[in-house]
């Protein structure tokens, strides 16, 4: 990993106090696992038009939140607050998650 790179995953371990932004498990920095933090763009550049045009004005580091690898690779493409409320919304009713514990 670049410096660069380093620097931003670990303002935002700092920020979400090293929890994902989804599902509020407890994550690790290690390579390869389920719970290893990575970076999510709360608005992905590849979405579709109407979602581009729409999207607020996020700049930088406040584009992304920290994540779990389950969370970032289930999320895919769906747009942040429907995903936000599916998560939540799973949680609020004790289901598990997809890949979850």
């Amino acid at each position: 990993m670049t410096r660069k790179r380093n620097n931003s995953l670990e303002k935002l371990w700092k920020r979400h106090k090293g929890k994902c932004h989804y599902c509020k498990r407890r994550l690790t920095k290690e390579l390869g696992r389920s719970l290893t933090a990575t970076k999510d763009h709360i608005y992905a550049a590849g979405n579709d038009f109407v979602h581009r045009l729409f999207r607020p004005k996020i700049k930088g580091s406040k584009s992304l939140v920290l994540a779990c690898q389950r969370c970032n690779s289930w999320r895919g493409n769906m747009p942040y607050h429907d995903f936000k409320s599916l998560v939540e919304g799973k949680l609020s009713r004790g289901e598990r998650l997809p890949g979850g514990e």
